[in-house]
């Protein structure tokens, strides 16, 4: 399958296909380590699906979580950049909560490991600023536009 670099690339992408193909079963279980760490680093109380995981079966709850919670409008990965094991990844989302009908727009960066063909590890990084207001206050209890 090539070299390291190139085979944590190929991971990384076929878990964003995965992703965003909202696939939260069989095959993307297969990409992930049975122990592994995933982190969005929110607050919990606030955003309560979200938070640490230690185990792949947590992962695939979390997108399932998120698919129930918010609709996504659009999902781009910009750029992955992969050396050895270690895999970065940029892009943008726009997500529709569904409690209050909120357009949520994100720049993200995830931080990947990939060992023995598995994500072991995917660290999240977002411009979340607006997220635990967006996702817990409608709008029109704001009195003023959040994006």
């Amino acid at each position: 399958m090539g070299t390291l670099t190139e085979q944590t690339r190929a991971i990384v992408q076929l878990y964003f296909e995965q992703v965003k193909a909202g696939e939260a079963g069989e095959a993307l279980a297969a990409l992930l380590a049975p122990e592994m760490v995933w982190d969005i680093p929110h607050n919990s109380l606030v955003i309560p699906w979200s938070g640490p995981a230690r185990r792949r079966e947590q992962v695939a709850d979390f997108i399932t979580q998120h698919r129930r919670r918010a609709t996504p409008q659009r999902f781009a990965v910009k750029q992955v950049l992969a050396e050895g094991c270690h895999a970065i990844a940029t892009g943008e989302l726009e997500t529709r909560l569904n409690a209050n009908d909120e357009l949520m727009r994100v720049d993200f960066a995830f931080h990947f490991t990939v060992l023995a063909g598995q994500i072991t590890q995917i660290k999240v990084y977002e411009s979340t600023y607006p997220v635990p207001e967006q996702a817990t206050v409608p709008r029109r209890m704001l009195g003023r536009s959040v994006h």
